[in-house]
Parts: C-alpha cells; sequence; structure tokens
C-alpha cells in the first residue's frame, strides 16, 4: 500500500530530468568530453566593460549634480533625483531665456514690455517656449559655448 506508493515516488523523483542532466553531464565529464562553455578571458573581458560603462555612468551623474541647483549639497542626492533636478533646472534656464528674448524683441521694436508670464509655455510638462523668435537672428556660438554644449568632454 502506503510504502511501495512511497518508492514508486522516490523512483520517480530520482529520475527527474533536472537530476538525468546532471547525470549526464558527469557522465561526458568523465568520458573526456565537455560541452563548450563560454571562456573565462571573454567572461573577464565583458565584465571589465560593465564595471567601465557603470563607472563612466556614476561619473556623468556627479558632474551632473556639480551643475545642478542642490546638487553640491551635504546629502548625496539619488539618480532620479538628479535627473529630475536637471530637468526642472533646465526648464527654468528655458524660460528665463524666453523671458530675455520676449524683452529684447519688446525693446527693438520699441514697443512697451510684454507680460513676461506669458512668454512661455503655460504648461509646465512643456519643454518647448510658445514664444518663437527668427532663428537667423542668433550670434554663433563663441568656442566657449561650443564647449559648455558638448556635455561628453565633461565626463
Amino acid at each position: 500500500g502506503f510504502q511501495s506508493k512511497a518508492k514508486v515516488l522516490k523512483r520517480q523523483r530520482s529520475s527527474s530530468p533536472e537530476l538525468l542532466r546532471c547525470k549526464r553531464r558527469l557522465t561526458f565529464n568523465g568520458l573526456g568530453y565537455s560541452i563548450p562553455q563560454q571562456q573565462p578571458v571573454a567572461v573577464a573581458r565583458r565584465n571589465e566593460r560593465e564595471r567601465n560603462r557603470v563607472k563612466q555612468v556614476n561619473m556623468g551623474f556627479q558632474t551632473l549634480r556639480q551643475h545642478v541647483p542642490n546638487g553640491a549639497a551635504n546629502k548625496k542626492m539619488s539618480k532620479v533625483e538628479t535627473l529630475r533636478s536637471a530637468v526642472e533646472y533646465i526648464r527654468a534656464l528655458q524660460q528665463l531665456l524666453d523671458e530675455h528674448d520676449a524683452v529684447s524683441a519688446a525693446f527693438q521694436c520699441g514697443l512697451p514690455s510684454p507680460t513676461l508670464s506669458n512668454s512661455y509655455s503655460a504648461d509646465p510638462e512643456s519643454p518647448h517656449s510658445t514664444y518663437s523668435s527668427d532663428e537667423g537672428s542668433y550670434e554663433p556660438l563663441s568656442s566657449e559655448e561650443q564647449e559648455l554644449l558638448d556635455f561628453t568632454t565633461w565626463f
């Protein structure tokens, strides 16, 4: 009755596919045949590339923290906080530029200064300004400004 069922269950478990795979592997290794495995050198190279990638990402965040407000505070900002702060900062700078452009345009036309609150998008999620200016009126960037725009050199 009960004991014979237990023996059958044990026999079934011992011949499970998982166990058979292990037994086969042991048998192949005993015969001098081994399943081709990834070379340790390739694994070491891949791991080194990943370590370098992580190091570069971390250095990038460290540099970004130095360029955003509150980035140099005592408490280290998380990566998510750093990115959010950078987005906020960029939006604030864009708003400042848009307001400056609107005031400059008003002075050039000799018009009274426009209300600044209307010179940028009312949607806080939109990084685009509703103020449009003539793209051709911008002066070429100085080498210093070009260097600032080339953020990859910050790393």
